[in-house]
């Protein structure tokens, strides 16, 4: 009976090494098309997770570089905003975190400042053409002084030749 019994054992404990072998040791039989050719090659499940937790590991470094990168860019949308249409327009504006946005009074932005500059350089443009048109416009008046006198002597000349 001891070695019946033996062989039980035995082989509880073969099906028991099987059964809790670490999933690590574990081998795959991965087969892929190359070519229009069956390959197949072994690799062990330790490995494969090892390469998923890597590639997981870069893609949430890149998803989170990709949200600094979004979040950047929405507070330049507002404060291009705020440049535009005033701080007033945002006033109560809830941010995408759930949070009421902050508005502070800035120092002019380059855009203000550039706008400025603008509606001075055409103001100055506009008062340089009046000036120019009110020469024109004297000038032209004068002519027509001038020809009125010329037309004027024209006439009275040729009724005294007569």
């Amino acid at each position: 009976m001891s070695t019946e019994s033996d062989a039980v054992i035995e082989a509880a404990v073969a099906t028991k090494k099987i059964l809790f072998k670490p999933l690590r040791e574990e081998q795959l039989a991965l087969s892929t098309t190359v070519d229009e050719k069956k390959v197949t090659e072994t690799v062990s499940l330790g490995e494969r997770m090892e390469d998923f937790r890597n590639f997981v590991n870069t893609e949430e470094m890149k998803l989170n570089s990709l949200w600094k990168q979004w979040t950047a860019v929405q507070q330049e949308i507002i404060h291009l905003g705020m440049d535009v249409l005033g701080p007033q327009a945002f006033e109560g504006v809830v941010t995408a975190d759930g949070k009421h946005l902050a508005v502070k009074s800035r120092s002019k932005s380059d855009f203000a400042k550039e706008k400025e500059k603008m509606a001075e350089e055409f103001e100055a443009e506009m008062k340089k053409l009046e000036a120019e048109i009110h020469d024109i416009s004297k000038d032209a008046v004068q002519d027509m002084e001038t020809s009125e006198k010329v037309g004027l002597c024209i006439l009275m000349c040729s009724d005294n030749l007569r």
